[in-house]
């Protein structure tokens, strides 16, 4: 029974080494980002501890560059600074023109009890930054 189960890990082990992500690569009828800004995060949501995913529609243009932004979801408080922050993001120039992708903007607040506040801006391929912000312990 013990070399079943130690079999059975190997197996699920190995499974986990060799699946591709497909989350990081972008396939071919994907824009590619040429330039990608990551909002601020604002105060106010920041002092609420907002956490949310905001989701932008950006219209890109043939040049490459962000015509018009729509929040489709997320928290009121964070939508506007994303849709300010996708209008200038760039992408490769295409032929085609009003191609439409979606952003991903990931807001969390993380308490970790550092001595300094710290932004962590990450990028994400295709389309997502996540912002973490790690306030400064009371008294700081």
């Amino acid at each position: 029974m013990k070399t079943l189960l130690l079999y059975g890990c190997v197996a699920v082990f190995a499974l986990a080494l060799y699946t591709p992500s497909r989350a990081q690569t972008p396939t071919t009828d994907q824009t590619s980002v040429a330039a990608a800004v990551a909002p601020v995060f604002p105060a106010i949501a920041r002092v609420a501890h907002v956490k949310d995913d905001v989701i932008t529609e950006v219209t890109i243009q043939s040049d490459g560059t962000v015509g018009v932004t729509k929040g489709i979801s997320g928290h009121p408080l964070l939508q506007r600074a994303c849709e300010a922050a996708a209008k200038k993001w760039r992408f490769s120039p295409s032929s085609e023109r009003d191609r439409k992708v979606r952003l991903t903007f990931s807001f969390a607040v993380i308490d970790g009890g550092k001595s300094d506040p710290e932004y962590t801006i990450t990028f994400i391929p295709p389309y997502k930054i996540e912002v973490l912000w790690n306030p400064p312990p009371p008294g700081y």
